[in-house]
């Protein structure tokens, strides 16, 4: 059993970013999931980091701007100094797979 798992299904708020290294490409999706306790709803806005075969995700799937997707993989904390000066750590998922939900089709009625 690994330790360090997290699987996250919400929907993609921006564009899906490309960067290319010396190492080769990577993805970056950004994702809003929600969760609710009582009558309270939170949205936790978390970076997902696509490298190596789940880069490749992005295009087979034609991953968009609102698209609801499932990820699985684990859990990071990034760490940078911003434009501030500010030290800053933020959570981050390195995702071992991604997954696009469809939409499903309105069912034609006849009146």
């Amino acid at each position: 059993m690994k330790t360090n798992e997290i699987r996250l299904v919400g929907n993609v708020v921006k564009e899906p970013r490309v960067h290319e290294t010396e190492r080769g490409k990577f993805g970056i999706v950004r994702m809003a999931v929600n969760s609710r306790r009582g009558d309270k709803e939170e949205t936790l806005y978390i970076d997902v980091k696509l490298f190596g075969h789940v880069f490749n995700d992005i295009e087979y799937y034609d991953i968009d701007k609102g698209d609801r997707v499932q990820v699985d993989g684990r859990l990071v904390m990034e760490e940078f100094t911003n434009k501030e000066g500010t030290d800053v750590k933020l959570p981050a998922i390195i995702a071992n797979s991604l997954v696009k939900f469809h939409k499903k089709l309105k069912e034609a009625t006849n009146f």
